[in-house]
C-alpha cells in the first residue's frame, strides 16, 4: 500500500472522530430530560427533610455518614428491614440524577409512547433507581406500574421509621409521582423475608397490616410460594393475558422478579430487546424470564457500579442547563454509520497496493507497503 494512502485513511478517521465528539451535546439540553432531572432533585429533597424529621439521633449520624449528599434515599446497614448485605458505594452511585437520563434514552430506544404501560418490580434496595424509572417515565407520558417489596438490602430504604411506604407516602402527597404502588409484598426469602428473626418477621407482618389499612389502593402480597409471587405479579403487569406492558424493569435481585441459581444470570444488566437476541434458551422461572418469553423486552439493574460505568453515569447533581452526560443526536449516529462506510470501501479498493498483495497474504505477513 502506498504511504498516502495510509496516511490518507488516518486524517479521515481522525477527522471522523472529531467530528462525533463536536457533535456530541449535554443531555441537560433536552427539555424532557431537564425536567425529570429537576423533579427528581426535588423530590430527594423533599425525602431528605422528611426523614430527618422523624430518625433518632443515633441513626441520624449513621445516615450523615452513608447519605453525604443527603437524598433521603440511602439508608443505613442494618435494621428489622434488612435480609442481605448490599455495597454502599453502588447505592450512593444509585442516587445520581444521570439515571433518569439513562431510562429516558432506555425508553425512546423502545420507541415508547404516550400512555404505553412500563412495568417496574424494585425491592427496597435501590429506592432512588425505583424514583429515577418512575419520573422517567411519567415525564414521558407513560404509565409506570409499580410492584414493590418492604425490605432491603444494607443501605436501601430500611431506615426504621422512614421505610418505602413512608417514602411512597412523601412522593405522592408531593406531587413527585403521580402513578402509586401497585402491589407491594414483604421481600426477601419466599417474598415472606424467611430467613429474617421471628421478631423481625413480626414486625414486618404488622408493618404490612398497617399500611393495608393505610392503602391507597395498592393490593398487598402474601403468597404462599414464590411461583405464586410471580404469578400475582404477571397478573398485574399483564391483566388478561395481553401483552399490553411494552417493557419490564427489574432493580435489584428479588426471587421472583428475577430469579434464582445460574440461569438468573444468563440476563445481562441493562436493556435486553429479545427479537434482538435470537432464539435464546431464557431458562428459570420468575418475573423477568416470563417476560422475555413473550418476547417483550426487559431492563434489568444490577451490578450498579459496571452498569454505571457503560451507561457514563457519575454522581453529578448539578443542575445547569449544560449539565448531564454527552449524547449523540441521530446526525452524529448517521454521520458515524457513513464514514464507516467511507472507510471500508475506500480500504477494499486501494489495498493491496503492491502486485503481490492480497488479503490472504496480509494475513500470512506478506505484505508490503
Amino acid at each position: 500500500m502506498r504511504p498516502w494512502i495510509l496516511l490518507a485513511v488516518a486524517v479521515l478517521s481522525l477527522g471522523g472522530f472529531y467530528t462525533l465528539s463536536a457533535m456530541a451535546v449535554p443531555s441537560g439540553r433536552d427539555a424532557v430530560v431537564q425536567d425529570a432531572r429537576e423533579r427528581y432533585i426535588a423530590a430527594t429533597s423533599a425525602l431528605n427533610a422528611a426523614r430527618l424529621q422523624v430518625v433518632t439521633p443515633g441513626i441520624l449520624g449513621e445516615i450523615e455518614r452513608s447519605d453525604p449528599q443527603e437524598t433521603g434515599l440511602v439508608g443505613i446497614e442494618w435494621s428489622s428491614y434488612t435480609t442481605t448485605s448490599g455495597d454502599l458505594a453502588a447505592k450512593r452511585l444509585s442516587t445520581s440524577p444521570e439515571w433518569v437520563e439513562v431510562f429516558i434514552e432506555w425508553f425512546r430506544e423502545l420507541g415508547l409512547e404516550n400512555g404505553d404501560r412500563v412495568g417496574i418490580g424494585a425491592s427496597g434496595s435501590f429506592p432512588a433507581l425505583a424514583l429515577s424509572a418512575r419520573i422517567a417515565a411519567e415525564s414521558m407520558g407513560l404509565e409506570p406500574v409499580v410492584i414493590a417489596s418492604l425490605t432491603s438490602s444494607t443501605w436501601g430504604a430500611n431506615v426504621p421509621g422512614f421505610d418505602l411506604w413512608d417514602m411512597e407516602n412523601i412522593l405522592v402527597d408531593g406531587g413527585h409521582v403521580t402513578h402509586t404502588f401497585r402491589l407491594l409484598s414483604l421481600g426477601g426469602d419466599g417474598d415472606k423475608a424467611l430467613h429474617l428473626f421471628d421478631e423481625d418477621r413480626d414486625f414486618l407482618f404488622r408493618r404490612l397490616a398497617e399500611i393495608e389499612a393505610d392503602s391507597r389502593d395498592v393490593e398487598i402480597l402474601r403468597p404462599v410460594s414464590t411461583a405464586e409471587s410471580i404469578d400475582r405479579r404477571m397478573a398485574v403487569l399483564f391483566p388478561d393475558g395481553e401483552d399490553s406492558c411494552r417493557v419490564f424493569l427489574n432493580i435489584g435481585g428479588h426471587a421472583a422478579n428475577f430469579g434464582s441459581g445460574v440461569g438468573a444470570l444468563s440476563v445481562p444488566p441493562g436493556l435486553t430487546v429479545p427479537r434482538r437476541e435470537g432464539s435464546l434458551n431464557w431458562a428459570g422461572d420468575s418475573v423477568l424470564f416470563r417476560t422475555l418469553q413473550r418476547n417483550v423486552p426487559v431492563i434489568h439493574i444490577l451490578d450498579i457500579r459496571g452498569l454505571a460505568s457503560r451507561q457514563g453515569v457519575s454522581i453529578n447533581f448539578d443542575l445547569g442547563h449544560d449539565s448531564g452526560r454527552l449524547t449523540h443526536p441521530p446526525q452524529a449516529r448517521y454521520a458515524s454509520v457513513i464514514m464507516a462506510l467511507i472507510l471500508t470501501i475506500g480500504l477494499c479498493i486501494f489495498y493491496p497496493g503492491s502486485p503481490r498483495g492480497s488479503w490472504k497474504h496480509y494475513l500470512k505477513g506478506k505484505h508490503h507497503l
